[in-house]
């Protein structure tokens, strides 16, 4: 990278060429804080493993981390949605357009929630059936169900607070994730550690699930104190708190439906039903949601060599 960035530059010799160290000065504290939060959140997505690891059999780290692995799956969802929306963000609070910073936030929230909340719910109230399809094996429908349902729970108040973790970086809260992240790897290892202890690698689970609705709970109130004041509540009530009330009710009916159902094709219909309701339900009573897919249809060429600043 250094011998290309030099190229770049006409090749000029090495010799004689120091460092401006000025680059630095304004951006030392931001490169520190997100490169420690970085840290910390790679702790708390891993402390539970190696707690497992240490305390019980190898085998039910294996089942857990299968669990694991499939909840932390609805990531791949909200990730693209994530950044897309980030260099607007950060681009409307450098220009000072909080009228667009607000409704790229919400827009960005509502998006995430309604694409996960689904796939959550689902994995709730459906992890025998997806682990049954997925590995063929009882054993890991037995050992791994509890556990990817808690995770797929605890992954759905965490995909809730993407957008508000990037407003955070976007608007040089760096400190909030940082101190967030720190406090809850203090918190969530002893947690985790007797939850472990207790209920086996379930307990792994509900200590994730623990974090990160007190994560859901309590940090949007330091964030919308700093930033977008008047606007908490219209994120926990419209841009989250609708769809996952929408979502886990209505797959909780297909649960209960088809609980008694002889084959997974039955179940399946019922799963495809439900996926239908929840999105009539949000089309009909979410107006971002509509907003969103009338926005689906692409952009003349011309739009985008006109506008080349412009995200999704």
């Amino acid at each position: 990278m250094l011998t290309l960035a030099w190229n770049s530059l006409g090749g000029l010799p090495f010799f004689g060429v120091g460092w401006d160290t000025t680059v630095f000065v304004g951006v030392w504290r931001f490169a520190i804080n997100v490169a420690g939060a970085s840290v910390f959140a790679m702790l708390l997505k891993q402390v539970d493993r190696i707690l497992i690891s240490k305390m019980l059999p190898l085998e039910q780290l294996g089942y857990y981390t299968t669990a694991v692995i499939a909840g932390m799956g609805l990531a791949k969802i909200f990730m693209p949605v994530q950044a897309a929306v980030f260099p607007q963000l950060t681009k409307q609070h450098s220009t000072g357009d909080y009228e667009g910073l607000s409704k790229t936030f919400h827009s960005g929230c509502q998006a995430v929630a309604f694409l996960v909340a689904a796939p959550a719910a689902l994995m709730v109230f459906f992890s025998p059936e997806i682990l049954g399809v997925w590995t063929r094996s009882e054993d890991c429908v037995e050992h791994a169900s509890s556990p990817l349902a808690v995770t797929a729970l605890a992954m759905l108040f965490n995909s809730m607070m993407s957008i508000p973790f990037s407003l955070a970086v976007g608007t040089g809260m760096t400190w909030l994730p940082l101190w967030t992240n720190g406090i809850g790897v203090i918190l969530l290892t002893p947690l985790t550690f007797f939850a472990v202890k207790q209920y086996g690698i379930a307990g792994g689970s509900w200590a994730w699930l623990a974090f990160n609705l007190v994560y859901y709970l309590i940090v949007p109130h330091v964030l919308f104190r700093n930033i977008l004041q008047q606007e908490k509540w219209r994120w926990y009530v419209q841009d989250t708190g609708f769809f996952i009330v929408a979502a886990l009710s209505v797959f909780s009916v297909a649960r209960w439906l088809s609980t008694d159902l002889p084959t997974m094709a039955y179940k399946g219909t019922c799963i495809a039903v439900a996926g239908l309701a929840y999105g009539s339900i949000c089309l009909s009573l979410s107006p971002g949601v509509r907003s969103l897919f009338l926005r689906i249809p692409l952009l003349k060429k011309s739009d985008y060599s006109s506008n080349p600043d412009s995200s999704g």
